[in-house]
């Protein structure tokens, strides 16, 4: 399916020669650094200055895609008349889905072919995903094979991450502000991951930073799938750590894992020196499935929604 257009967000995070690569068509989203607006696709990422800002406490968010917004992007490629494949950013997450699913309803009953996966992760997952989608893609029948394949993939995402310091997760609402004190006063070290339902989870805490990087270590290489050449690290200001966990990949595996930064809108989900860690693992993950993904019909908006 070489006219298939493959979509995501710009949570995916790629390193924009993979997005080139892979022909990618990018969701740009905004983000706010202290109440100020700045957007993914513009020149505005390093003039923002969020991650300096995050460290001196600067107030950071993101917004979700409007339907309208949707609509106007889908709209844009809808015209070539070549099927489109959004692959969203987890419903788990946050409400970006649903609205990309009744932007796609409004165009398919004029016509269009649009069509929207819930990916169940985001960042590095959700760019692997879309990687993956597009080396099927060369080689399948049709869209519905396709997303048939993303289906059965999305839920071996085995994406960790750790943090360094506590506050942002209390800052927004993951943990309580005393529980954050206690913890960083004792150098508790989460240890996160995303569970079959796209939900941020917390899987295990340890003592030392340098024993959560040890325990990425340890999950991906329990976790990976030796047949998939691709190891995503990607990290928020704390690059030595992230090639401390590259370095202990490749001495074990052989693989040379792509280690980038994390972008500005997940950089507020994922502060104080987040480092994160993606294999595609064996299996997948427990409780896997679900709603199936598809073509959204031309149905009311309503009714489909009570299908999700």
């Amino acid at each position: 399916m070489k006219d298939l257009i493959i979509s995501l967000e710009a949570t995916c995070d790629l390193p924009k020669e993979l997005a080139e690569k892979y022909r990618f068509k990018i969701t740009p989203m905004n983000f706010y650094v202290d109440g100020k607006e700045f957007c993914t696709d513009a020149d505005t990422v390093a003039t923002s200055g969020i991650y300096e800002k995050m460290e001196n406490d600067a107030r950071t968010s993101t917004s979700q895609i409007s339907e309208a917004a949707y609509e106007e992007y889908f709209g844009a490629f809808a015209k070539t008349g070549k099927p489109v494949l959004h692959i969203a950013f987890s419903s788990g997450i946050s409400g970006t889905y649903r609205q990309a699913v009744m932007a796609a309803e409004a165009l398919n009953a004029a016509g269009c072919n649009i069509y929207v996966v819930d990916s169940r992760c985001g960042g590095a997952a959700q760019g692997l995903l879309g990687i993956l989608c597009a080396e099927y893609a060369e080689g399948a029948e049709n869209v519905g094979a396709v997303i048939k394949y993303i289906e059965e993939i999305r839920f071996r995402m085995e994406h960790a991450f750790t943090v360094d310091n506590l506050k942002y997760l209390a800052r927004g609402g993951r943990l309580g502000g005393l529980a954050a004190f206690v913890g960083n006063m004792l150098k508790i070290k989460p240890v996160m991951k995303v569970d079959e339902h796209g939900k941020l989870m917390l899987d295990k805490k340890v003592l030392s930073r340098q024993r959560a990087i040890r325990t990425l270590f340890t999950d991906y290489r329990a976790a990976r799938d030796v047949s998939c050449k691709w190891c995503f690290i990607s990290h928020a200001g704390c690059e030595k750590d992230a090639r401390i966990l590259a370095d202990m990949i490749l001495a074990e595996t052989g693989e040379v894992p792509v280690v980038y930064d994390l972008g500005p809108v997940l950089q507020p989900c994922r502060p104080g020196n987040a480092c994160n860690v993606l294999p595609f693992g064996k299996q997948p993950q427990k409780g896997g499935g679900g709603a199936r993904a598809r073509k959204i019909p031309p149905c009311s908006r309503q009714k489909y929604l009570n299908l999700l």
